[in-house]
């Protein structure tokens, strides 16, 4: 069986045109075999960075608990958000091979 590599920008991700394009290639009658988007979870992880961060240099009460963002609470909160989003990246994973297997 003849597999083919397709890959999507990360725009396409972010203006959350995937399952369109994806359609779009089973309509032609092709079988998606695998698909990862674990860029999209590490670039969804980099988006919510930038947004604590904003939100401890603009939001007052956060300022005031780390006003150079080198202090404990900041990188606590940082800490538990990678936690998190390493956590939800390896459920991903361990969903779709789960739906690969059953697929196969």
């Amino acid at each position: 069986m003849q597999q083919t590599l397709i890959l999507l920008k990360p725009d396409c991700v972010q203006r959350r045109l995937v399952g369109n394009i994806t359609q779009r290639f089973e309509q032609k009658g092709l079988r998606l075999v695998a698909l990862k988007l674990v860029t999209a979870m590490i670039s969804l992880y980099l988006n919510v960075f930038v947004l604590i961060v904003q939100l401890f240099q603009k939001v007052p009460a956060l300022k005031a608990l780390a006003p150079t963002q080198s202090e404990p609470p900041f990188a606590v909160t940082q800490l538990v958000v990678l936690a998190l989003f390493v956590l939800l990246t390896i459920i991903a994973a361990i969903r779709f091979r789960g739906k690969q297997r059953r697929m196969a």
